[in-house]
């Protein structure tokens, strides 16, 4: 059973810089910056669904980019990430993330069209139950963590992180150690 997401990769320039970044600061033991081509905003995570439902998802979700743009007018809008996190909690992160301070209205409106449609395919609804924007940029095991605390304040003085999001960049991801575009 394939694991999925839905989601829009970072554009080549910002993902480029930001991972450089990432890259000079995962030197420590149990940090592990992730690669510029992984880095994306999840808008609804599916996890392992089952082969035959492919098609279907690919479906709905080219119905919502549709609806999408109807609703939006097309509107391409922007997220900018201007701090780092680590969830589920300092104590016990297990990734450091990119989060917006702010996260725009038709942002909402694009997440909330999309789990209303394949809401029905995702593993476990209960363990994503709301929709936060946000960049993975690193993976900690337990060993690192000590280690990202300390990174929090480099990232304090980081200039934003800008995504461009146009409805079209909403894909269907499978996610099988890299990353491959399905629809």
């Amino acid at each position: 059973m394939p694991r999925l997401f839905v989601g829009s990769f970072l554009d080549l320039p910002e993902a480029e810089r930001i991972s450089s970044i990432a890259q000079t600061r995962a030197d420590s033991p149990g940090l592990r910056a992730l690669p510029k081509e992984k880095l994306h905003i999840t808008w609804l995570f599916l996890g392992m669904v089952r082969g035959e439902s492919i098609p279907q998802i690919a479906d709905n979700l080219t119905e919502v980019r549709k609806r999408l743009k109807e609703k939006i007018a097309g509107v391409v809008t922007e997220i900018t990430y201007d701090h780092l996190e680590l969830w589920p909690s300092t104590n016990k992160a297990r990734v450091a993330v990119l989060c917006p301070s702010k996260t725009l209205p038709e942002v909402s409106i694009v997440a909330a069209q999309i789990k209303e449609s394949l809401a029905g395919y995702q593993e476990s609804i209960d363990n994503y139950p709301q929709f936060k924007p946000h960049v993975t940029l690193y993976r900690i095991s337990q060993t690192g963590i000590q280690s990202t605390i300390d990174l929090l304040p480099h990232f304090e003085n980081l200039s934003p992180v800008k995504q461009t999001i146009s409805i079209d960049s909403i894909r269907l991801i499978e996610s099988d150690g890299g990353y491959t575009i399905i629809a």
